[in-house]
């Protein structure tokens, strides 16, 4: 199993509990049980789950094939099967609303990045030019402080 530990079998009472965390009164079947990050958490054994994984292997009679849950409805806490589909995990991320491949502002929230020339492809993904530029700015002046070299002038245009 590639994401999460493998779920052990549930007897009649684990899947009494699990079922007594479940709102099945909407479209999504809502966990009402702990969470984290948004997503159910049942616990088995003293060791958590996600509760979607659960609700997967409770439908299905098998955990999902190294592959990871991604949610049709895209409510994280939803455990409806019906709405759960084992995808890879780039097209879980490719499908997210907040995944890299759609995101058109920067991570700082303040620029637009949906233009190739707006953004550079580095080690840790996709950067805004603009915020780069502003890190390399407080970078160079950090370490023109630290040799004791004075800050350069910018001249203002007058017009």
């Amino acid at each position: 199993m590639k994401y999460g530990r493998s779920i052990p079998d549930l007897t009649s009472e684990d899947l009494g509990r699990f079922w007594a965390n479940v709102d099945r009164s909407g479209q999504c079947w809502e966990w009402t049980g702990e969470r984290g990050r948004s997503y159910g958490r049942f616990t088995l054994n003293g060791a958590q789950y996600s509760a979607h994984r659960v609700s997967w292997m409770i439908e299905t009679g098998a955990e999902p094939r190294g592959e990871v849950l991604d949610h049709l409805c895209s409510n994280p806490g939803c455990v409806r099967p019906a709405h759960l589909e084992e995808v890879s995990q780039a097209e879980n991320c490719r499908r997210g609303e907040n995944g890299y491949g759609s995101r058109s502002i920067c991570r700082s929230g303040l620029h637009d990045i949906s233009s190739p020339d707006d953004y550079t492809i580095g080690a840790h993904g996709r950067q805004c030019r603009e915020c780069r530029k502003i890190s390399q700015r407080k970078y160079n002046a950090k370490r023109r402080r630290k040799a004791g070299r004075p800050e350069p002038v910018e001249e203002v245009p007058r017009g």
